[in-house]
């Protein structure tokens, strides 16, 4: 299996979805044919670790593997594909074959005796066109009748996101939102829906699950989409939002806004560069720059200093501790300044928001620094 690096702000969000088994069952419920989850017993659905695409196309592929029990209790694989271009590949059936092998083989590696498990393939599309070419593997080729029989015969199933009105969208909430956000991260009109989809989060009832929902969501659209301004985002996120984080909402908005820049401007500089390999390293790399520079410029980069969130992302958390509970102790400060991780200090203004007490903090505190 290849290494599963995260490649880009599309893969990156599916997984951040569909790596949960929650999400996973809900999607394998609301998108799989019925006459095939009926056969699955979902409540025994777990998330295989690794990635089987090609380092090289993990530009343009993402995936997750589950396995599953089929009723009554043999083994299967369901197998999701996530492809991320604009438009279909019309050799995904190829690409779906190799890694259903490299898949078998895995499970032989394991020692396992018997017939092999049968695996699901399932492709998810969120590209502008809609999916036209063929499912099955015998498209790829023009045969006389002859041949037919030599030639490998299977087919995916299909999820295109573009085929489903946002009604036709199912599923709970931490599912809906992301596949909504997928099938209309290229359109023009993003902006204009994004207050519809962010309301989806108030009738999550988990203020935490809300909020990690709404990072995810801002991230993503942040680093993955140049027409959604940061100061609509922010807007946005305060006006749908700020009765559950409170005053410290569009701070927090800003920051996660902000990331999500920094982290699409470094995967133009990522792409360029790579391009450029090809063309000679000196001009690969300032093909790689300009191409970063001019992303990070589309999407509204005006902060890049790491001390500089560093410090902000502290400031948030003595601001949210001090507003919520009227105090603010001397030794908390100085914890909270002995940190250099932006994602700890992240989680711990998740928790300065949530926490019941102070004590309750001091505790979450003393467990991230291994006190």
């Amino acid at each position: 299996m290849t290494s599963d690096k995260v490649n880009s702000p599309h893969d990156r969000y599916f997984k951040q979805t569909l790596s949960h088994a929650d999400q996973a069952r809900d999607f394998v419920l609301h998108y799989l044919p019925a006459e095939i989850t009926r056969l699955l017993d979902l409540d025994t659905l777990s998330v295989c670790q690794g990635s089987f695409v090609d380092r090289q196309l993990q530009h343009y592929f993402s995936d997750l593997l589950y396995e599953v029990e089929i009723k009554p209790g043999r083994s299967a694989f369901v197998y999701l594909l996530f492809e991320h271009k604009s438009s279909p590949d019309r050799f995904t059936a190829y690409q779906v074959l190799r890694y259903m092998v490299r898949i078998w083989a895995e499970w032989l590696k394991r020692g396992e005796a018997g017939a092999l498990p049968p695996v699901i393939p399932v492709v998810l599309y969120h590209g502008l066109s809609c999916w036209k070419i063929g499912l099955t593997f015998e498209d790829l080729f023009e045969l006389p009748r002859e041949l037919r029989p030599l030639v490998p015969k299977f087919e995916y199933l299909l999820c295109d996101l573009s085929q489903y009105s946002d009604e036709q969208i199912k599923g709970a909430i931490r599912l809906r939102l992301p596949l909504l956000l997928l099938k209309h991260i290229f359109s023009k009109d993003l902006t204009a829906r994004l207050p519809d989809f962010l309301k989806l989060l108030r009738s999550l009832s988990d203020n935490e699950s809300a909020l990690e929902a709404l990072e995810a969501a801002l991230r993503y659209v942040a680093s993955a989409s140049d027409r959604v301004k940061a100061e609509d985002l922010i807007r946005n996120a305060k006006a749908v939002f700020h009765e559950k984080g409170g005053d410290i909402m569009p701070t927090l908005a800003e920051q996660w806004i902000e990331q999500g820049i920094q982290q699409g401007m470094q995967q133009g500089m990522q792409k360029g560069m790579e391009q450029g390999r090809k063309q000679g390293l000196h001009q690969g790399i300032e093909q790689g720059i300009q191409q970063g520079m001019e992303q990070g410029k589309k999407q509204g980069l005006h902060q890049g200093i790491q001390e500089g969130t560093l410090k902000g992302t502290r400031a948030m958390v003595a601001e949210a501790l001090k507003t919520k509970f009227d105090t603010l102790p001397a030794e908390i400060v100085e914890k909270i300044e002995e940190i250099d991780d932006v994602d700890v200090l992240t989680k711990l203004l998740r928790e300065a928001i949530n926490a019941r007490d102070m004590e309750k903090f001091k505790t979450v505190l003393a467990q991230i620094q291994g006190i």
